[in-house]
């Protein structure tokens, strides 16, 4: 994937370089744990530093960082400073290492301002100390090959960070574009407008194509004017509003907190309702636009996320699955005529992850010991539904566009299920075998 094409996904901007990272040295980072709950105790809070030395993460004491999880290898991953950029490497681990849900196979892998990066199921966010710094950190990685370096420099600009910014185009809510200034407006992956904006230092050259783009942009709001002069609204306005809703309703838990306040969930819970509120109206009037039904599917998984941490929270998990289901076909609805890479696309299989998460904790609630001495046992038809649900949690756990949801967009659904698929399940397994 060329650079022109990876701007007009809004990927790389064009700024000026700074001087961290310009020069071949790898700006200060960190990588900040962003859910620390399958973690041991003392490593809650977990931050890696990233200076100028490579280091070595898993689970021996002799790595640089020691992760005492059962699911990191002893030896897991390396991450190295090289050629003004940080790379991470799979050191043959048993469960993997992913950079935005893509697996690092046999090359590594560079990592950019916001990256998400999993070693076995433990997530991180790539941040840099000087986010200024991170226009020079992306044109080290996408400058191309280096001497001496020509395979590795390939994958980085074409195979790699491609297919990452791919999986991130799918499962992150782009923000709307407002056409302000000439820019050359072209269909972004998964059909949402990107701006190619001016270099840096300069005014954008206007060929042919960019005035004739600009015309037609001009159109189009000339078009919305008289649209609202005939007295009604166009989305834009929804989309901006409730996009920097959602927006601040997500960065909530973008660093996962060890203990999550209900006033918090509360506080979202109201923004969500009036932004669904006002979405569907806009969406009565503009039944065909994309980016109104993919904030109102966002809105619908975040409401429903909170509401299902505060019911199992609550001891009242059994509520889940039927205060759900109405909304099954609703997000049918909604998911028609989005691509089948965009979020939408995985919009039922998450809602449905929801109701099994409920389901199941719902059981452990009702059933907590599932020794033969327990005192409370499930019928024969209770163990059959929970091998039904157990099987479907499974099958969308694998799913790697869940899982890409799942980490960069619904944290704590990951965070619930995280403790469903390591915690519960074993607890409850034994009630299959009686």
């Amino acid at each position: 994937m060329s650079e022109e094409e990876l701007t007009m996904m809004g990927e790389v901007p064009l700024s000026a370089q700074v001087a961290e990272g310009s020069a071949g040295k790898a700006p200060k980072a960190k990588l900040v744990c962003i859910d620390d709950s399958m973690l041991d105790p003392s490593q809650r809070g977990l931050t890696i530093e990233l200076d100028e030395q490579e280091l070595t993460i898993g689970r021996d004491a002799a790595c640089t960082v020691q992760i005492r999880f059962a699911k990191v290898s002893k030896q897991h991953a390396r991450i190295q400073p090289q050629n003004g950029k940080w790379i991470v490497l799979d050191l043959n681990s048993t469960n993997g290492v992913f950079v935005n849900d893509i697996r690092v196979v046999d090359r590594p892998m560079p990592l950019l301002s916001g990256s998400y990066l999993r070693i076995a199921s433990v997530p991180f966010k790539f941040v840099l100390d000087r986010p200024e710094a991170a226009a020079a950190l992306e044109k080290n990685v996408f400058s191309g090959p280096k001497d001496g370096d020509e395979e590795e420099g390939t994958m980085y600009g074409n195979q790699a960070l491609g297919r990452a910014v791919d999986v991130e185009n799918m499962v992150r809510q782009q923000p709307p574009v407002k056409i302000e200034m000439p820019v050359a407006a072209k269909p972004a992956i998964g059909g949402t407008p990107a701006p190619v904006l001016a270099p840096a230092g300069g005014a954008a050259k206007k060929s042919p194509m960019t005035m004739i783009l600009v015309g037609v942009a001009a159109l189009a709001l000339i078009g919305g004017g008289l649209f609202a002069f005939k007295g009604g609204a166009g989305p834009q306005e929804t989309v901006e509003h409730a996009g920097k809703a959602l927006k601040k309703v997500k960065s909530r838990f973008d660093v996962m907190p060890t203990t999550i306040a209900k006033t918090d969930l509360a506080q979202d819970n109201v923004i969500l309702d009036e932004m669904t509120v006002k979405l569907e109206e806009a969406l009565k009037a503009h039944p065909d636009s994309p980016q109104l039904k993919k904030l109102l599917i966002q809105a619908i998984l975040f409401k429903q996320e909170r509401e299902l941490y505060v019911k199992v929270s609550d001891g009242k998990a059994e509520a889940v699955e039927k205060e759900v289901e109405p909304l099954v076909s609703r997000l049918g609805g909604l998911v028609q005529g989005l691509g089948k890479e965009d979020e939408g696309a995985v919009a039922g299989e998450l809602l449905a992850l929801i109701q099994d998460v409920g389901w199941l904790k719902s059981f452990l609630q009702r059933y907590p010991d599932a020794s033969p001495t327990a005192k409370s046992k499930p019928a024969a038809e209770e163990i059959a539904r929970y091998r039904e649900v157990r099987k479907g949690f499974v099958e969308r756990k694998k799913n790697p566009k869940i899982n890409a949801a799942l980490s960069v967009t619904y944290p704590l659904l990951n965070r619930l299920a995280s403790q469903v698929a390591n915690d519960d399940l074993p607890k409850m397994d034994p009630w299959t075998a009686q």
